[in-house]
């Protein structure tokens, strides 16, 4: 078995981390973090403490945690911490039960996995979709999970994150499909 870290987008110090874990087949990752984590199963299929399998496109809230992956192919699992929430929320969301939800912005979709302490949403945008520059007061972060988002003169590929402190203004579009994790509300 080998030994799994994640890769941090966050420092390792930052309260509020940021980080993507490819787990290889036949291994198993548990948090040490003692943190409240959101988990979001970018690819592949895991087990939870043995029992509980967590599929392709699927949300978990839950503090510390165990996840096995016994397939023959890696698995990719995005994961936001911090080290303390007031709710203790522990929630599994399957991508069937998620509720999608057409935005005042024509081609803009949204479902919310998370609404508690802070936002944290799956985004689809379709080919041409812009949003008016606006601005986040507590921060928002975004990874793209396919396509790529483009900001005034640069652009966000599949696979790449961005943290926008407070207050940070952008207005996002997308020349193709794309579909995005956004977190905000909690810088």
């Amino acid at each position: 078995m080998l030994s799994i870290k994640p890769t941090f987008f966050t420092h390792k110090t930052d309260k509020k981390q940021s980080s993507l874990l490819v787990l290889p087949p036949n291994n198993t990752f548990i948090s040490n973090f003692n943190k409240q984590s959101d988990l979001y199963i970018i690819e592949g299929c895991v087990i939870m403490y043995d029992s509980i399998i967590l599929e392709t496109g699927t949300y978990i809230s839950i503090k510390n945690f165990e996840i096995t992956n016994n397939t023959n192919e890696n698995a990719m699992i995005f994961i936001y911490e911090e080290p303390k929430r007031h709710d203790g929320l522990e929630l599994i969301l399957k991508k069937s039960d998620q509720k999608w939800h057409t935005n005042s912005i024509n081609g803009l979709k949204q479902t919310i996995l998370r609404n508690v302490d802070h936002s944290l949403y799956l985004v689809s945008f379709a080919k041409g979709t812009k949003i008016p520059f606006h601005r986040h007061k507590k921060g928002e972060e975004i990874f793209v999970l396919q396509g790529e988002l483009w900001n005034q003169s640069s652009s966000l590929k599949e696979g790449e994150w961005i943290r926008m402190l407070p207050n940070i203004g952008h207005a996002p579009y997308a020349k193709r499909e794309t579909l995005i994790l956004l977190r905000n509300g909690h810088l």
